[in-house]
């Protein structure tokens, strides 16, 4: 049994994972449905590489994310709660030292919550789909995303003001923004990141789209060619 890397989670309820004090300790890949034994399969698996969080219920959710701290070895989360389930939040006190790619789908955490995950120190990749709500999002000068690449933020809900300096993303490579209809403005810094090499804006506000375009021409006022802004309408 030590050797299994993909068991599927259900079973393991079926059999009764309280009955024996299993540990699977090579295992490396699970996708968990959130249930009574979903803390106690993540305390058993101290080596996960990657983990998907599902659930169709709220029950046992925050109890799930409280667990994540014992995943030293975790590089790749992707949390996906019922639509139902908001508003929840994270805990401050997560801290995945090894957590390389983060998704987030219909969590609807409050902006704030960005100050958790900038605490993240490898943290390289974030997609966050319905991920956040809350009209502001601002950070401040602590909240560094040390090593964050890739920033994608799909319908950030009721977002209307985005304040950040390139301090915030010192190695962003890639920042895409999707459905932000109420977005006023992309800050005029973060076309500073001297490792940011493309900003793509899709069905947003027309003021995020002038910004962003300003952002570029500023950038070429400076000699700096390597910024591209990519505009992409829906079609209806």
């Amino acid at each position: 049994m030590s050797k299994i890397r993909h068991p599927n989670p259900l079973e393991a309820e079926s059999c009764g994972i309280g009955e024996q004090p299993l540990f699977l300790n090579n295992l490396q890949t699970i996708a968990l449905p959130s249930s009574s034994f979903a803390a106690e399969i993540l305390r058993r698996t101290p080596n996960l590489q990657k983990l998907k969080i599902t659930s169709e219920s709220t029950a046992h959710w925050s109890v799930i994310v409280d667990s994540l701290n014992s995943l030293k070895g975790l590089e790749a989360l992707q949390i996906s709660p019922p639509t139902t389930c908001y508003p929840i939040s994270l805990s401050s006190d997560i801290f995945l030292t090894n957590l390389k790619k983060l998704r987030l789908y219909f969590t609807f955490f409050p902006w704030e919550n960005m100050t958790v995950l900038a605490n993240l120190p490898n943290l390289e990749v974030l997609k966050a789909h319905c991920g956040f709500m809350g009209t502001d999002w601002r950070l401040n000068q602590d909240d560094v995303f040390l090593r964050l690449k890739y920033l994608e933020i799909v319908f950030g809900y009721k977002l209307e003001r985005f304040e950040a300096t390139s301090d915030n993303f010192p190695m962003l490579e890639n920042l895409r923004l999707y459905g932000l209809h109420n977005l006023e403005k992309i800050p005029q810094s973060i076309g500073e990141i001297t490792t940011l090499h493309l900003i793509q804006i899709e069905n947003c506000s027309s003021a995020e789209v002038t910004s962003a375009k300003q952002i570029q021409e500023e950038q070429e006022s400076w000699g700096n060619y390597e910024l591209q802004v990519q505009i992409i309408h829906s079609e209806n």
